[in-house]
């Protein structure tokens, strides 16, 4: 197959443009650290790519400075620090965070079900006071043995006796 001129052209601008998105991932062409523009960052020879000098940081949003990656829990300033938290994590106040809607579980933000939706654990079946009220049951979040479904997605413990107080 040959390469037209036009595509030469177009692969000379877009690496001196720097920045080309493939795969939703980063890509910055360079031949020399004079290349990589982001503080702290430098040329990698073997693959021709900017990187950040230390292998637990990321470019910040805008390009311009590496920032350390940060865990759920953990300090920040944007939300590309919060990459080690897969999918939706987010810099929430200055901290990484997971969405509303979701929860921090074996190292991941996963949205929570609610009783009688699918789960494939316990630990993703939403509760309201007591982690021991649901379980995860044939893939169907459910109450917990020994425990009723009182009202949306609340589980109580059943009684364990008669009450003999009489009035």
């Amino acid at each position: 197959m040959d390469i037209s001129v036009a595509q030469v052209v177009l692969a000379h601008i877009l690496k001196k443009s720097k920045l080309i998105s493939e795969t939703n991932s980063l890509y910055w062409p360079c031949e020399s650290n004079d290349d990589c523009t982001a503080n702290n960052s430098l040329c990698t020879f073997a693959t021709g790519q900017c990187e950040c000098k230390e292998f637990d940081y990321v470019f910040s949003g805008d390009y311009k400075k590496c920032l350390k990656s940060s865990l759920f829990g953990d300090t920040c300033e944007e939300n590309t620090q919060c990459n080690l938290v897969p999918l939706t994590a987010y810099c929430n106040s200055g901290v990484c965070d997971c969405t509303g809607k979701e929860s921090y579980i074996k190292g991941s933000c996963k949205q929570l079900s609610n009783l009688q939706q699918y789960c494939d654990e316990n630990q993703i079946c939403a509760f309201g006071y007591d982690r021991d009220s649901v379980q995860c049951t044939n893939n169907i979040c459910e109450c917990a043995d020994g425990y009723y479904w009182r009202h949306g997605n609340i589980c109580r413990r059943k009684s364990m006796g008669t009450n003999k107080h009489k009035h």
